[in-house]
Order: structure tokens, then C-alpha cells, then sequence
């Protein structure tokens, strides 16, 4: 469940608790169209999965989560992820981007 949302100043970028996602604005022809199709957002940079299993990158699943370090609460901001759990405990991780962009 997403909880809390904000754009960046251009308006292309949707900043989640679970990450940044990029924006693509619908053409005309697009609006018109009856059905519209739901798509899975493309996160940008470090964010957790939906489901709180994992942390991710460019939404590639990276570090899988054990039960016990799953987020009931999560922020994300830049490479930096605070992750708040059941048991009233919280965890910090920062992932060094320039080393996954290597690889």
C-alpha cells in the first residue's frame, strides 16, 4: 500500500515510500481510449518491491528480504532505505550506486 506521494517540480517523477517512479504523460490519443490498461511502474535507482520481499534497483529485484526484515513501514530516499519492522525495530540501508551501475 502506498501511503505517501509527491512530484517532483517537473512533474516527471512520482516519489513513493517504496521509490522514485518515472512519469510518462499520456498522449491525446491515449485519453481518449475506453479501456485503460493498468501498467507496473518502472521504479528508478534503489526502492523496495511492492510485496516488501526485496530491495530493488532500476526495479530489479537485488537483495531478497527475509520474513523478519520486512517493511510494515519503508522510506526511500536517493540510496538510502529506513525500513521500520513488527517488532518496533528499525534498519537503515545505503546502497553505494556507483558500484551496482558497474555491474
Amino acid at each position: 500500500m502506498i501511503d505517501k506521494l509527491s512530484f517532483d517540480t517537473t512533474g516527471s517523477y512520482l516519489f513513493t515510500h517504496t521509490g522514485t517512479v518515472a512519469v510518462d504523460s499520456p498522449s491525446a490519443s491515449n485519453i481518449i481510449s475506453k479501456r485503460i490498461e493498468r501498467q507496473t511502474p518502472q521504479y528508478l535507482g534503489v526502492g523496495l518491491s511492492l510485496n516488501g520481499e526485496w530491495i530493488t534497483y532500476n526495479s530489479e529485484n537485488l537483495v531478497w528480504l527475509p520474513p523478519e526484515y520486512r517493511p510494515c513501514r519503508s522510506i526511500v530516499s536517493g540510496s538510502m532505505i529506513g525500513i521500520g519492522v513488527g517488532s518496533g525495530r528499525v534498519w537503515m540501508c545505503n546502497l553505494e550506486i556507483t558500484s551496482l551501475e558497474q555491474c
